[in-house]
């Protein structure tokens, strides 16, 4: 029987952060460089920044407090800008990746050469991780795994005597908290959660019961035997079915190296099969993975000869018996890692020792195939790789050296490429990366007895509080959302305002946002939202132009000077509970094709509102359509260009479209026909109750 061991000299060692200061606020300094922003650092009143700045991570909050333009790649990486005086963009400059901004009244100034607000590819977007938070545990770490509910992260340690082997921690996005933890004085070499229960299965070194199940008691907290196996070598893999029925073993016995267990409700045992592999090749290290169907699994060997290291075996629990269903790698490559992506589901992820240790299998089931469509050269032993949940981005672990240990990955289906977006490099061997179940976190351990959790800054809406962020050119805003909160300007500058359809603006409880001199180009469903009845809309100097029907159910806009509405053949359908108005010496242009759609939530006429007397309403060749709520118009004036149509649904004339109230003269809706204007009535009641006409 083969033993394994280890030799570890452990140095912890503590480090502290203070905030400083990247300039001064007495003498000018010039920054060459882009500038990295630690938790409350803050940009310093003579700092001239001509290479940019970036905020270290998505749980930063930076400071600017310049005097000084700024050039080069602005990164706010998901983290928090806070402005202390007016950030002005100076040529060339371009925003790399947007985070949260407290404007505190202050201007953000675009460049001209800053044409998009986040320019990252969506599928790279949505694999940019940032250091969240860490824990710096006694124990060089093998394997961790999050609760099927993503609020636990477990840990396995490699080596024994130097603490508690496993350990359970709570997670929030503020803080790793240790709870519970077993000492065993032997290695934790693999261990995974239950896919909908606080059951842990759990492998360990070579001495008696090396497979065993715990279950966690949050309320203890405490972690509970229920039930083991005694394999007779180390249990290197572990892998529940997706119906947490089953676990799939892998072990260093060269007669069983591959065991099923049934597991009852209750977290017991049962030996189901095992497979002896001919000759001996031991599953490595936490290496299985099911497909999402249950009907399959990988598996990642120590390479024997030519015998392929990589393999997908058929489980019938009916028979029951493990089928080879097909191999792949046979050129003495030791497998250390596979993930099977849980969406596009005919590819496996390979990590391995050399060569392209990183690789891309298409599995086929029909023909039995395992076909290799990428692979990445890097450097070194690849201990760990695992899929995000959606399938579209890729973790990897390796050991140190050369280049960065923990590399993430955006996975493109249709070509079948990896293109890697975030790298960090932790100087010393990363075992085990896992996603949490929700996609958006990354737990990441090695032997630099540290925990590790990341973030996407992409999974989460981006905060613009209290700011007047102006445009020098066309800006696009893309795959990103934006929520305005308390009261915010977008000044155009006479250039567009493009929301890409990967891309949302939302005004928050209690926020005003204020579009002026500005096209809004590209407004769709409900990419621009109101989030409440206190949620505000103004509009001054507007184009809206629409690509589809936009859908406004919530809040209310105010028209403070001109808005034109455009979009031949689509909707804005008005949907709220709110009064929306057209103030004093503003007007609405409905444009040739489009059709306002007053559609209310509750019954009443008067939601749309004409302040006064100078307050007007144009229809340029459009439709005005109502629904059987009705609609009056008193106050202001219309003006018809070109034949408009109205169309009302209601069956009596009280709700139809009324123009003025019968009661009061300064109450009319006073209507203006163009030269070869008129107005065509298509179904429904039109209503002139103006005095005195």
């Amino acid at each position: 029987m083969k033993r394994w061991c280890w030799i570890i000299i452990g140095l912890v060692v503590t480090s502290y952060v203070w905030a400083v200061d990247i300039g001064s606020d007495t003498a000018p300094s010039r920054f060459a460089t882009q500038q990295i922003l630690n938790d409350g650092d803050r940009i310093a009143g003579f700092a001239a920044l001509d290479g940019g700045f970036k905020l270290s991570s998505v749980a930063v909050t930076g400071i600017f407090d310049s005097f000084f333009p700024v050039t080069g790649v602005i990164d706010l990486n998901g983290g928090t800008l806070q402005l202390n005086r007016d950030l002005v963009l100076h040529e060339v400059s371009r925003i790399e990746f947007i985070g949260d901004i407290i404007g505190n009244y202050f201007a953000f100034d675009l460049a001209a050469s800053s044409s998009c607000i986040v320019d990252l590819d969506p599928d790279i977007a949505n694999c940019q991780v940032s250091l969240l938070n860490t824990h710096t545990l006694s124990n060089f770490l093998v394997s961790t795994d999050w609760s099927y509910d993503d609020n636990y992260i477990a840990t396995g340690s490699f080596s024994s005597g130097f603490g508690p082997e496993l350990g359970v921690f709570s997670f929030t996005e503020s803080a790793i908290t240790f709870l519970t933890s077993i000492n065993f004085d032997l290695g934790v070499f693999a261990l995974r959660w239950h896919p909908s229960d606080y059951l842990l299965a759990v492998g360990l070194q070579s001495a008696f019961a090396e497979l065993r199940i715990y279950r966690f008691n949050p309320g203890g907290p405490s972690l509970s035997l229920i039930s083991f196996a005694d394999l007779g070598s180390h249990c290197t893999s572990v892998a529940w079915h997706p119906s947490g029925n089953y676990l799939a073993v892998g072990t260093y016995d060269s007669t069983q190296e591959i065991i099923v267990y049934s597991v009852s409700g209750a977290g017991v045992l049962t030996f189901v099969t095992s497979l002896n592999l001919s000759p001996n090749q031991y599953v490595y290290l936490q290496t299985m993975d099911w497909d999402p169907s249950g009907t399959y699994f990988s598996v990642g060997l120590i390479a024997s000869g030519s015998s392929p290291t990589l393999r997908v075996y058929e489980f019938d629990p009916g028979t029951p018996s493990l089928t080879l269903a097909a191999s792949a790698i046979t050129s003495g490559k030791l497998v250390a890692s596979t993930s099977w992506n849980q969406t596009y589901t005919q590819y496996i992820a390979a990590g391995s020792n050399s060569g392209d240790t990183i690789e891309i299998f298409e599995f086929d089931e029909g023909v039995g195939s395992l076909t290799k469509r990428f692979g990445v050269a890097v450097p070194n032993f690849m201990y760990s790789c695992d899929w995000v949940p959606d399938g579209e981005c890729l973790s990897t672990g390796k050991n140190p050296s050369t280049g960065e240990d923990l590399r993430v990955y955006a996975f493109n289906p249709v070509a079948v490429t990896l293109s890697q977006v975030s790298a960090f490099e932790s100087t010393s061997s990363v075992y085990d990366t896992r996603w949490s179940h929700n996609g958006e976190y990354l737990a990441a351990s090695g032997n630099g007895a540290l925990l590790s959790v990341y973030q996407h800054p992409g999974g989460r809406d981006n905060i613009f509080s209290n700011l007047f962020l102006s445009l020098s050119s066309d800006v696009s805003l893309k795959n990103t959302s934006i929520v305005f909160s308390g009261n915010s300007t977008i000044n155009g500058r006479g250039n567009s305002f493009i929301i890409e359809p990967t891309a949302q603006i939302q005004v928050a409880s209690n926020s005003s946002l204020v579009f002026t001199d500005v096209t809004i180009q590209g407004a769709q469903g409900t990419n621009i939202a109101l989030l409440d009845s206190t949620s505000t809309i103004s509009f001054d100097k507007v184009t809206w132009i629409q690509d589809a029907d936009v859908t406004f159910s919530t809040g209310h806009f105010d028209v403070i000077s001109e808005f034109k509405m455009k979009g031949n053949g689509y909707q804005f359908n008005y949907q709220t509970d709110q009064v929306s108005t057209i103030q004093a010496d503003s007007k609405i242009i409905l444009d040739k094709g489009f059709t306002f759609n007053y559609d209310p939530s509750i019954d009443s006429n008067s939601l749309l509102q004409l302040t006064d007397n100078s307050s007007t309403l144009v229809m340029n060749g459009a439709t005005l359509l109502v629904s059987n709520a009705g609609l009056q118009l008193i106050k202001g004036q219309l003006f018809v260009d070109d034949i408009s149509c109205i169309t009302s649904s209601g069956m009596i004339a009280a709700d139809g479209i009324i123009f003025g109230d019968g009661i009061s003269a300064a109450n009319n809706l006073i209507v203006h026909f163009l030269a070869d204007s008129g107005i065509e009535l298509t179904t429904g009641f039109l209503e002139f109750q103006n005095l005195n006409c």
